[in-house]
């Protein structure tokens, strides 16, 4: 493994979890003031966060929808594992603090935990690197690496 770090790419309307473990949705970036605004969902309030930093220290968190659909399964079935404790139950971020709109949010890690989950249960015969979902790991964590993280520096 490279010593070297890599980035992330700050988008907005995308969540993260900070370093103290908060999760933030981004709404606002500004480049000329190296600036970052997000909502934080455990304080519900606006913070500022400087870009770069951001980079450095913001953790991606993807939606359950986008994670379904990263292993070829639908959200009820990711739900469903959890229920049955089959999967550790993944992180809940309130959207309006009110406590009634709540959606789940996953870490790189987590998504780790699931593809491991899912190629444990491949059918004899698969290549152990593919899922049930014929989902190469190595597939998922490219496209993560595309999507979410800079090339290294």
């Amino acid at each position: 493994m490279s010593d070297q770090s890599s980035s992330l790419k700050i988008r907005i309307g995308r969540f993260y979890e900070t370093s103290d473990g908060s999760a933030v949705r981004v709404i606002k970036v500004n480049w000329r003031k190296n600036l970052v605004i997000a909502v934080n969902y455990d304080s519900h309030s606006n913070e500022s966060f400087r870009l770069d930093e951001a980079e450095q220290t913001f953790s991606p968190l993807f939606k359950i929808g986008e994670v379904a659909k990263m292993f070829g399964k639908k959200n009820p079935t990711i739900r469903k594992y959890e229920s049955l404790g089959l999967l550790p139950k993944a992180k809940k971020i309130s959207l309006n603090g009110s406590g009634k709109n709540w959606t789940r949010v996953y870490s790189p890690s987590d998504i780790e935990v699931l593809a491991e989950f899912f190629d444990s249960r491949r059918p004899a015969g698969r290549p152990a690197s593919t899922n049930v979902a014929g989902i190469n790991r190595e597939a998922i964590k490219d496209k993560l690496d595309a999507l979410y993280m800079r090339g290294k520096r």
